[in-house]
């Protein structure tokens, strides 16, 4: 019977289901197209912000042991031929490690330098504001778990003590 024919005879016309396809152009967006740009803005300029501030602090505390921090911009990959091969950054993990022997500092002070963490601020990703996680994953299930790794980042509880 179709929906005409239903709709003479009296008879309860049933709303279609939506499926994926029409679903998709029904649903908003949860934020307008010149809010996310602005937000992307926001995000980037707050990240490239703190990369600088965290490579001028690693590159003075470097300068003190006499150890080069390179300025160059080293590549994240290559082409390859089934795709980009990602690379490590070798010059930055030598001077990491040149930094770690030449200061014998705790790892834990090391791993704190490294991520810029401060007595003030010791949240180890920038990254992840707290205040625009409120706002974007407001309906999440865990958010209240969420901000707590923002906030204080993850514990990792080990099963024996580590050598001293």
């Amino acid at each position: 019977m179709s929906s005409a024919q239903r709709a003479s005879s009296g008879a309860k016309s049933k709303v279609p289901r939506a499926d994926a396809a029409t679903r998709s152009n029904q649903l908003r967006p949860v934020v307008g197209a010149r809010t996310a740009a602005a937000m992307f803005a926001n995000a980037r300029a707050r990240s490239d912000l703190h990369r600088k501030t965290n490579v001028t602090t690693l590159s003075r505390a470097m300068a003190k042991l006499g150890i080069e921090l390179s300025r160059d911009e080293y590549p994240l990959s290559r082409p390859g031929v089934d795709g980009p091969e990602f690379l490590l950054n070798t010059p930055l993990q030598h001077a990491y490690s040149e930094y770690a022997r030449r200061s014998r500092i705790s790892l834990q002070a090391f791993v704190e330098l490294v991520r810029d963490q401060t007595a003030s601020d010791y949240r180890p990703n920038k990254n992840l504001v707290p205040e625009a996680l409120n706002e974007l994953c407001k309906d999440y299930k865990h958010l209240k778990h969420l901000q707590k790794i923002v906030r204080e980042g993850v514990e990792v509880r080990l099963k024996e003590r580590l050598p001293q």
